[in-house]
């Protein structure tokens, strides 16, 4: 008997939005000018819980509909005229009233609590943030801020005594370093602040003072701090790169090496089409221009940056190019995918059975699991890390073993071959960045002049530069 597979149980943020199925229906009725809502508990059925007038000239606050239908079982669902931003229902005529009445009486205002707040945020994430964004929000609320106790506080009764107490409760249980302690915590009073801005949180008083936490210092009892990517980057030898891209996938070796030389992020290669890359020569000038769809900096700069290509890299980009459409990728985790696959059937020793042969065309026409087009954060990762590890396989006598390393930091080796050749201002605009500053967390390329100044220093007279043997 087969064994029963169980359903996974709905994540807990998840589930406050998701119990609820009722719908709420508005009419306009003409003759006296009001909007008429009635709430229904499910689709199929006639049976309304309670109906409601609004006048219709006035904007209706989400806030004093959501508590009553909470308190019966009741989920609006508020249709086209809701504004997300502002929470309130838009008359036909765009002007917003006073306080609505409920039933004839105006209803009193409501002190939303950390919950509603939380579950109001991540509903505006998922719409308007990354998925990646959307993810770590949800990680931070389901972990840490649902069990801190504060779940149904009133937001308004919060105090930054209860912020540090949620960090206290990160810090003690082990699993987040320094770095990231801080970040959840800002992530946490960003949440707050965007509470006040659509008016869930009345005071302001609190954001000023969420706002005067001083972040967690690495002196603080129990923390660890992680190795930086610039430290670990200034470890990696160009040895260790090479030896690793010897064992690569030629499609992964060329990811590497492309991202390194430009200083590209993991997304800006992964994610590269062919249609991006102009191969025209409008400019006249001989050069590729390599415009990704979109960027990290462009909601500042306000403009995707382009990217020239020289005769070296126009060589070797050509063959992932040649007979693609526009929005297939240049660099296919698929074709990666599939070599791998070949290679292992011909290296295979034994003869494929009948049953193997029979699940084969079963997969072939149902597959579960598809492989993408374009590599991911993670599988780009893994192929490095693959790579590794086969690399580690043929070592000389006497060899190091090859230390683990991710992709993101050859933008850091980039960075700090760029700027000991041709300075800082070079290194920023390769990699993109707004000010030196930003250049400096990525760059080790003062350590690197400094170094080479001390090798190149001739002894003073005053040193003695020879050894017991009297070699200088």
């Amino acid at each position: 008997m087969g064994r029963s597979r169980r359903r996974s149980p709905i994540p807990t943020v998840l589930r406050y939005r998701k119990t609820a199925p009722q719908t709420l229906s508005r009419g306009v009725n003409s003759e006296n000018g009001t909007l008429n809502c009635s709430c229904q508990k499910n689709k199929n059925s006639q049976d309304t819980h309670d109906k409601f007038t609004f006048p219709q000239s006035a904007g209706v606050s989400v806030r004093q509909i959501s508590p009553t239908l909470e308190n019966k079982g009741f989920q609006a669902n508020l249709g086209e005229n809701f504004s997300p931003l502002f929470s309130t229902f838009q008359s036909a005529s765009g002007e917003n009233g006073q306080k609505a009445d409920w039933n004839g009486a105006s209803f009193p205002a409501r002190n939303h609590t950390v919950k509603y707040l939380a579950l109001a945020y991540l509903d505006m994430a998922q719409r308007e943030h990354s998925k990646r964004q959307y993810n770590l929000f949800r990680y931070i609320v389901k972990h840490w801020v649902e069990p801190s106790g504060f779940w149904d506080l009133p937001v308004d009764s919060f105090t930054p005594q209860h912020m540090l107490a949620i960090r206290e409760q990160i810090r003690a249980s082990g699993r987040v370093c320094l770095d990231k302690i801080n970040d959840f915590v800002n992530r946490i009073r960003s949440i707050f602040k965007w509470g006040w801005t659509v008016g869930i949180v009345s005071s302001s008083d609190l954001i000023l003072r969420l706002r005067e936490l001083k972040p967690l210092s690495i002196r603080a009892k129990g923390v660890f701090v992680h190795e930086s990517r610039k430290e670990k980057a200034r470890k990696l030898t160009q040895s260790a790169i090479d030896r690793t891209l010897q064992h690569a996938h030629i499609i992964v070796k060329t990811m590497a090496e492309w991202q390194q030389y430009y200083g590209f992020r993991n997304e800006e290669v992964t994610e590269m089409r062919v249609g991006e890359v102009d191969i025209s020569d409008a400019r006249g000038n001989g050069l590729w221009y390599y415009t990704p769809g979109s960027h990290k900096m462009q909601h500042k700069t306000g403009e995707v940056p382009s990217f020239p290509i020289g005769k070296k890299w126009q060589k070797i980009l050509a063959p992932f190019l040649a007979g693609k459409n526009a929005e297939h990728a240049v660099f296919s985790h698929r074709q990666v995918h599939e070599d791998k696959m070949a290679k292992s059937r011909a290296e295979r020793k034994s003869k494929i059975t009948p049953s193997q042969k029979k699940r084969d065309k079963e997969r072939a026409k149902n597959p579960k699991n598809k492989i993408g087009e374009f590599f991911t954060a993670i599988t780009y990762r893994n192929a490095i890390k693959e790579a590794i590890a086969e690399a580690n396989k043929h070592l000389a006598e006497g060899e190091a073993p090859i230390p683990h390393w991710f992709p993101r930091i050859l933008r850091n080796k980039c960075a700090t071959d760029t700027e000991g050749r041709h300075g800082m201002a070079t290194a920023r605009a390769k990699l993109g960045h707004l000010s030196d500053g930003m250049t400096r967390q990525y760059s080790s390329g003062d350590l690197q002049i400094l170094e080479k100044l001390a090798l190149e220093e001739d002894c003073s007279e005053s040193v003695d530069c020879t050894d017991s043997a009297g070699t200088p």
